[in-house]
């Protein structure tokens, strides 16, 4: 979301995604996937398993690399219910597995989180928040307000907006 286009947030971003990455073992497998109000895949599972052990932390920091925050907004829930459903579908043998679904997120206020409360979590998907923390923590939004009896505002009309502002 635009929260991410901070100054420092991308960078915190890419460099927590990257720390992650570096903590896996040959064995272990990995996607990115990255979200506002719909979720994109950056390395697919079938791209990490295909990419040889030596190449794969490049490999992820060339996607994150192009990967650049958009101004929609953020759907936090719809992002985490996609992402386990897309882990719980990895893994084949017979053995119980730990799957984490690794969150890095600045959280910022309306990410949608309420879809998660009637959600039934996936058994074994472990969720770890790494949180994007960059300062000064501060964020704007902006909204749209049209007359209540029309769509589109006539050319000639005043254009309104509701500015918000966190407390810092």
């Amino acid at each position: 979301s635009a929260s991410l286009q901070r100054p420092g947030a991308t960078e915190s971003a890419r460099s927590q995604a990257l720390a992650q990455v570096r903590q896996l073992s040959d064995a272990q497998e990995l996607a990115v996937l990255t979200f506002d109000r719909s979720l994109r895949t950056l390395v697919s599972f079938t791209d990490w398993k295909a990419t040889p052990p030596s190449d794969r932390t490049a490999l992820v920091e060339g996607r994150l690399n192009t990967w650049k925050p958009g101004w929609n907004g953020t759907h936090t829930a719809s992002a985490l219910m996609g992402a386990a459903e897309t882990l719980m579908e990895t893994g084949t043998g017979a053995e119980p597995q730990v799957r984490q679904l690794v969150l890095i997120s600045d959280l910022q206020e309306g990410s949608h989180l309420e879809s998660l409360q009637s959600y039934e979590w996936p058994k074994g998907v472990e969720l770890v928040l790494e949180p994007v923390v960059v300062r000064p923590a501060g964020n704007a939004g902006l909204q749209l307000i049209t007359e209540e009896n029309s769509a589109t505002p006539a050319s000639n009309a005043v254009v309104r907006v509701r500015v918000s502002n966190t407390a810092d």
